[in-house]
């Protein structure tokens, strides 16, 4: 670091074509900002063969146009055109007498060819010695890249049909090589010509895509040189940053003056650079619940690239329904360049989100700090209208990463208990286990993993041995951390509870159990039809038993 300007040096070597690989360095300058100004210098030592081209481009490959007026050439200054990663290319033209060359190994026409080659401050070539062809193809480490392809040359008749003329205007005729290949040219409609391999030269219409041959006059009085193991150089890398950084994204948070029914335990910022790890402290970030102008505690993280995470302690998460008010100030990239919080170019200010929690009111929403059996969020039952039946929902979130949950369900002496739980917003899977009042598990949760639709876990008919308290807990098995919704059915012991592991009471039927009055068995049982898994419906089968011809059978 030098005041606002980040600088580098690194020292290589372009050592040519390797079969029909040609050597290309390439440099990765990592994140840059909208507004950051690069300059890329490729300096040559003392016997160096490298005519070295420097170009910058992004993460998609596209080029960055180059404002120093001179294009392909050992030295680029750019204006970074929107943030992202970026990386420097660094190759040679190989040089002949005062001109360079270059073998583009792009498939285009020969008039998109011709286009690239302007764009290079070039032509197609223009071969006007056989000395001049003699050192492409010998000495130049552009041979191999020849070999095995077809390119575009300068040689066109298009003007006047059987009049040779190279791009640089002169004419075949004037020089000492005509290099066509055996039986060539033999078609008057074919005006252009390219070449094949090292081979010759074969007359074409110009509409096929070949690579092309590049000849550019932008050299005169460097020596002889190219690719190899001489192609020396220096490359100098200069950002200047005058650009504060700004937050372009975040995750959960609802924008400016919205509202959220999400279960707000923690969420992300991300800012477009680097950031100064110094500058990120709590002094500089509040949290305020402004109908009560509470202070909420928060700690933020910083992974040392672009990513603030923040969380809420775990007395007050989730956040519950109220209005709320972040300010995040105080924060510097690596330049010292202060947070522009508005966005509006100009830093110095912080960034500000007001934001409403309204949680939803038809299920029981966790409570703050819910993480053991002592903090747990009671679930009461719903009569479910029917004798000896209750229901519940519950909404939850294991956020952040780590979080338990635990409920709290009233359960009488033989009371039978399932619990479902399901995130309906991501591909979560979560561990349900089950506690008495004591804190000891009655019900290990790994087994029920999986067991319901999806990744959905399930756990059927615990049987209460005692009146008591009892506690599920909800944790992350598998996903990333999410909300989720846990559904609670309780009967009493004269009703039955159905157990469908992964739909296995759909080939393996659940048998029922009777109770005798007079001459009729009876029997009752609870269960809950999941829904399809992948291809799969779930159906739920009861065994009812042998029966005999005249038995009246009623099932409601």
């Amino acid at each position: 670091l030098s005041g606002n300007r980040r600088l580098s040096s690194v020292a290589g070597f372009l050592m040519g074509w390797d079969d029909q690989t040609q050597d290309h360095d390439r440099y990765a300058l990592g994140q840059l900002t909208a507004g950051d100004v690069v300059e890329l210098t490729a300096r040559t030592p003392t016997g160096s063969t490298a005519a070295p081209m420097v170009y910058l481009y992004d993460a998609n490959w596209n080029l960055v146009a180059d404002e120093d007026g001179v294009p392909w050439d050992d030295h680029v200054q750019a204006t970074i055109p929107a943030t992202g990663v970026y990386y420097v290319w660094i190759n040679t033209w190989e040089v002949y007498q005062g001109h360079g060359y270059l073998f583009h190994m792009a498939n285009q026409t020969v008039h998109d060819a011709a286009a690239t080659a302007a764009t290079y401050g070039g032509y197609l070539v223009s071969l006007n010695s056989q000395a001049e062809w003699d050192w492409l193809t010998t000495v130049s480490t552009l041979r191999d890249g020849f070999d095995g392809h077809s390119y575009w040359i300068g040689l066109s008749d298009a003007a006047e049909e059987g009049v040779w003329r190279w791009a640089d205007g002169t004419l075949l005729s004037e020089g000492d090589i005509a290099t066509w290949y055996p039986g060539e040219p033999n078609y008057a409609a074919a005006d252009y010509v390219r070449g094949y391999r090292v081979e010759g030269w074969l007359d074409e219409t110009g509409t096929q895509n070949y690579y092309s041959l590049i000849e550019s006059d932008a050299f005169a009085g460097r020596a002889d040189g190219g690719a190899g193991p001489e192609a020396r150089y220096v490359l100098d890398v200069a950002v200047t940053d005058d650009v504060p950084p700004r937050v372009v994204s975040t995750t959960r948070l609802p924008s400016d003056g919205q509202t959220t029914s999400l279960l707000l335990a923690d969420w992300t910022l991300t800012v477009d650079e680097a950031l100064d790890a110094a500058s990120v402290a709590m002094e500089h970030i509040t949290l305020t619940e402004t109908g009560s102008g509470a202070a909420v505690p928060l700690t933020v993280a910083y992974d040392g690239d672009r990513l603030l995470t923040f969380t809420v302690d775990g007395a007050w998460r989730p956040l519950q329904s109220g209005l709320y008010r972040l300010s995040v100030d105080g924060l510097t990239d690596v330049m010292g360049n202060a947070l522009d919080g508005d966005a509006d170019g100009t830093g110095g200010d912080p960034y500000v989100r007001a934001f409403t929690v309204v949680l939803p009111s038809d299920v029981i929403v966790e409570t703050t700090g819910n993480e053991s059996i002592t903090t747990a969020t009671e679930v009461p039952w719903i009569d479910g209208g029917l004798v000896g039946y209750w229901s519940s929902q519950a909404y939850g979130s294991l956020s952040p990463t780590g979080d338990v949950d635990y409920w709290k369900v009233w359960l009488d002496e033989g009371d039978g208990l399932t619990a479902y739980v399901e995130s309906p917003y991501s591909s979560m899977s979560m561990r349900p286990d089950l506690y008495n009042a004591a804190g000891g598990r009655v019900l290990d949760g790994y087994d029920p993993i999986h067991d319901g639709r999806y990744e959905d876990s399930v756990f059927y008919g615990y049987r209460a041995p005692a009146s008591d308290w009892y506690y599920v807990a909800i944790s992350r098995y598998d996903g990333v951390s999410d909300e989720y919704r846990l559904h609670l059915t309780r009967t009493d012991a004269a009703i039955a509870q159905e157990t469908d592991d992964n739909h296995s009471n759909y080939s393996t039927p659940d048998v029922l159990a009777y109770a005798l009055s007079g001459n009729r068995r009876l029997s009752s049982v609870a269960g809950f039809l999941m829904g399809w898994d992948d291809q799969t419906q779930d159906h739920d089968r009861y065994a009812l038993g042998q029966l005999t011809a005249g038995d009246v059978v009623e099932l409601t």
